[in-house]
């Protein structure tokens, strides 16, 4: 039986489109490179209805490059699935919070020392012991002001407790994102939750890993649930321990906590793990 040419195209994805299209409607269809592009070939018996769904695709659509994928969404699950099973580590990020967090605090006295003033959220004028003026904006010229509350810690326990929770925590989001993703996390959580402390909770002193512990947490919690290709869900027991904790220090049984920075913390890590998870894009197909 003879052949007869249906149309040609400058790109063979778009030659391949269309022979993938005609054969899907029952037409047998070929690609040849031709002297004037990607030709494509069919039964001369087909022609006439093989013109007809070509022009139904529209020629300028199927011409029209496509901007490359990075990667497909199955890509990326492999990558996150294989990148756990070497198993989780501390990561350079993690790490460097951890030493930091100990060393920040050695260095101010467990933030009552001399030192501590440069490391506070606003900048504090005293006079001795008495407080003469808070500046809560000092931070517009002194930006590392928005992160450095992080780093202070109260008392050993206080200090012990957050950076158990980071190692884990931490650990697991550089293991899944990497370095650089944790270091975005941590600038943007932690910025806001000390923010939100200052300015919503009124506190002018406080510090503590704990508005991006709680914003760890909250992602992982969140995308494990929400996001059905995640390759982590936290166990049941981690989710009741952080919650409780979070719920006994927010009616005041342990008193000085920086509650705002805590609640800050969940609800963006949640907000943040709920969008990345695809759900609601997927509820609004």
């Amino acid at each position: 039986m003879n052949t007869a040419l249906v149309t040609r195209f400058r790109h063979e994805v778009a030659a391949t489109t269309v022979r993938d299209v005609l054969s899907a409607n029952g037409i047998p269809a070929h690609v040849v490179l031709g002297e004037r592009g990607f030709e494509v070939w069919v039964d001369e018996a087909n022609l006439a209805r093989a013109r007809e769904i070509v022009v139904g695709l529209g020629r300028d659509r199927l011409e029209r490059p496509r901007p490359p994928r990075s990667s497909s969404p199955r890509a990326e699950v492999k990558t996150l699935r294989a990148r756990l099973a070497r198993g989780i580590r501390m990561g350079p990020v993690t790490i460097a919070l951890l030493v930091l967090s100990a060393a920040i605090t050695y260095y101010t006295e467990f933030g009552t020392g001399e030192h501590a003033a440069p490391f506070h959220f606003a900048k504090i004028t005293r006079a001795g012991r008495h407080i003469l003026e808070i500046d809560g904006l000092a931070f517009v010229r002194e930006p590392w002001r928005l992160i450095t509350p992080i780093f202070i810690h109260g008392s050993l326990l206080h200090i012990f407790f957050n950076g158990w929770w980071i190692k884990d925590l931490g650990g697991i989001f550089e293991t899944l994102f990497g370095s650089a993703r944790l270091l975005v996390f941590t600038l943007v959580v932690g910025a806001l939750s000390n923010a939100g402390e200052y300015f919503i909770g009124h506190t002018p002193l406080f510090g503590g890993l704990s508005g991006l512990l709680y914003g760890l947490f909250g992602y992982l919690w969140i995308r494990g649930r929400f996001d059905p290709t995640f390759p982590l869900r936290l166990r049941g027991s981690v989710v009741i321990m952080l919650l409780g904790w979070f719920v006994v220090c927010a009616v005041g049984l342990i008193p000085h906590i920086a509650n705002w920075a805590h609640g800050i913390g969940l609800a963006l890590g949640m907000l943040w793990g709920y969008l990345e998870s695809g759900h609601l894009a997927r509820k609004l197909r």
